[in-house]
C-alpha cells in the first residue's frame, strides 16, 4: 500500500475515536485537509492566506487542532518509523543538538536570549537520520539541561539509548554522571578549550565524526519555515507543527526505501 493511503487510512479511522470530543462530519477529503495543513507549514503563512485549492482556513486550522490534540500526528510518526525499523534495525548510539527558533509572541516554552525571544528545538536522532525524538523547551536555559526531558520524549522508547554523542556544548561532568547512573546513557562529547579535568576517553570520540546526522535533520527541519519562526502563542500548536515536519522528512525516507 502507497504510504499516502497508508495516511490517509489512519486518519479516517482516527476520526472513529472517541479520544477527544467528536467533530462534526466534513464534505472535504483528508487528502485536501493535510495538504492545506502542508502548505501552512511549509511556507509559513498565515491561515487567512490559505489557497483556494484548498478547504476553508477555518475548516483546515480546525482539523489541525483535532489531530494535535488527539495525539495523531504523534501516532503516524511512530507507526511510520516502527515499520522503518523493521526492515532496517537501529543501533543503540544517538546524536543530540539543539536548534534556537525565534518567538514572534510569548507562551509556554518563550525565553529571552542575547538573540531574542525564542524557544529551544531538541533534536534526537541516529546514523538512519530519522528524527527520534523532539522536545520543545525555553531558549533561556542551557540545552544540556534538557537531555533527560528529550530522552522522555523519544517516539520509540523501546529502542534503547547506550551513547549520545554531542557538541562542546554537551561537556559536563554532572551531567555524564546522572544520565550513566540513572538511564545507562553514556555521554559522549568533545572537552571544551581550557579544560583542566581530562574525563573523556578520546578512544570513544570517533564516533563524533558522524554527529553531521543530527546536523542535517536539523538543516532538513529548517526546510519548513513554519518550523524556523514560531507564531504559536501555545506551545502544543508549535510542536504539531514540528511533528508535521518530521512526517514529511520520515516519508521521503520511508518513499525512497519501497521506490
Amino acid at each position: 500500500m502507497c504510504i499516502v493511503a497508508e495516511c490517509l487510512e489512519m486518519a479516517s479511522s482516527f476520526c472513529k475515536t472517541d479520544q477527544i470530543k467528536p467533530m462534526r462530519q466534513s464534505k472535504w477529503d483528508m487528502e485536501q485537509l493535510i495538504g492545506g495543513m502542508i502548505w501552512i507549514l511549509r511556507t509559513g503563512a498565515q491561515w487567512r492566506s490559505l489557497p483556494k485549492e484548498f478547504p476553508p482556513r477555518s475548516t483546515v486550522h480546525r482539523w489541525f487542532q483535532y489531530f494535535n490534540k488527539g495525539g495523531f500526528f504523534e501516532e503516524v510518526l511512530r507507526k511510520w518509523l516502527t515499520s522503518f525499523y523493521e526492515v532496517f534495525k537501529p543501533k543503540s548510539t544517538y546524536y543530540i543538538d539543539g536548534m534556537f527558533v525565534e518567538a514572534k509572541g510569548g507562551g509556554r516554552g518563550v525565553g529571552n536570549t542575547k538573540c531574542g525571544k525564542g524557544s529551544k528545538v531538541m533534536v534526537l536522532t541516529n546514523d538512519d537520520c530519522m528524527p527520534c525524538g523532539i522536545y520543545i523547551g525555553s531558549a533561556t536555559p542551557h540545552e544540556v539541561n534538557y537531555i533527560e526531558d528529550l530522552l522522555g520524549a523519544q517516539f520509540l522508547p523501546e529502542h534503547k539509548v547506550k551513547k549520545l554523542i554531542g557538541d562542546k556544548a554537551y561537556d559536563s561532568d554532572k551531567h555524564d554522571k546522572i544520565l550513566l547512573e540513572e538511564k545507562g546513557v553514556e555521554l559522549i562529547a568533545p572537552h571544551k578549550k581550557g579544560r583542566v579535568n581530562f574525563t573523556q576517553d578520546r578512544r570513544k570520540l570517533k564516533g563524533y565524526k558522524k554527529r553531521h546526522f543530527v546536523e542535517n535533520l536539523n538543516a532538513h527541519l529548517q526546510n519548513y519555515r513554519r518550523v524556523v519562526t514560531r507564531y504559536e502563542k501555545k506551545l502544543e500548536n508549535f510542536l504539531g507543527f514540528v511533528h508535521l515536519t518530521c512526517w514529511a522528512i520520515i516519508f521521503n525516507k520511508i518513499y525512497a526505501v519501497r521506490k
